[in-house]
């Protein structure tokens, strides 16, 4: 498990039923670096799968006017939310199972629906590498999906994002939904499981919305 923050790190890992099995790396999956010390801490160990789940807003929601501040922003949120699934995800591959081998990008469905500035575009790019990795991984009978989560609430993401209080947010929010609700981390955390698991063996190069049918309203 890995990430640029050890004080979550380390919460999680204390949450988790068997700490001791957990390995925590503090690092940034945006750069060769940081990505060089995950890829250096797994070591030979066989990986059966990879969660690519690093990404967010930033000050590129709104990226200015003149060209060198747009070629900033737009820079800026491919290495957030691009970069750091490309990155990790090609520095584990070598090492991932053949047959077995599971990888689950989280991308958004900003992605799918556009209308976040670069942030979408970026989201709509993890979608397609999506694509394009389970060509080439399902060579090896590798899966490689990603998932595109709506509007969920309790996580940090719009705190982190200067968005504010996430829940001022979720009547609207659930009101654009099928649904009635928002969602919950549970709601992502289940779909990935199953991902990883052996019963989607046969469940590869998808963008899976988990939006309560949000982009059906849109």
């Amino acid at each position: 498990m890995a990430g640029r923050r050890e004080g979550p790190l380390t919460e999680t890992q204390r949450s988790a039923a068997d700490p001791e099995k957990i390995l925590t790396v503090v690092a940034d999956a945006s750069t060769v670096e940081g990505v060089s010390r995950i890829v250096d801490a797994v070591g030979d160990r066989r990986v059966a799968g990879v969660v690519a789940a690093a990404g967010g807003q930033g000050g590129f929601r709104r990226p200015g006017t003149d060209l060198p501040a747009i070629e900033s922003a737009w820079a800026d949120a491919l290495r957030v939310n691009l970069f750091t699934v490309v990155l990790p995800v090609e520095g584990l591959l070598p090492q991932v199972l053949d047959t077995e081998g599971r990888i689950v990008l989280i991308g958004s469905t900003a992605g799918l629906d556009g209308g976040g500035g670069p942030y979408s575009t970026a989201k709509a790019a993890v979608a397609g590498y999506g694509r394009d990795l389970a060509i080439r991984a399902g060579r090896r009978g590798i899966t490689v999906n990603t998932l595109a989560p709506g509007f969920v609430a309790d996580t940090d993401f719009f705190d982190a994002a200067g968005l504010g209080d996430s829940s001022t947010m979720i009547d609207a929010a659930a009101a654009r939904t099928l649904v009635g609700r928002v969602g919950q981390p549970e709601d992502i955390t289940a779909s990935v499981r199953w991902l990883l698991s052996s019963e989607a063996g046969w469940v590869t190069g998808q963008t899976i919305a988990v939006d309560g049918g949000t982009v059906m309203l849109r």
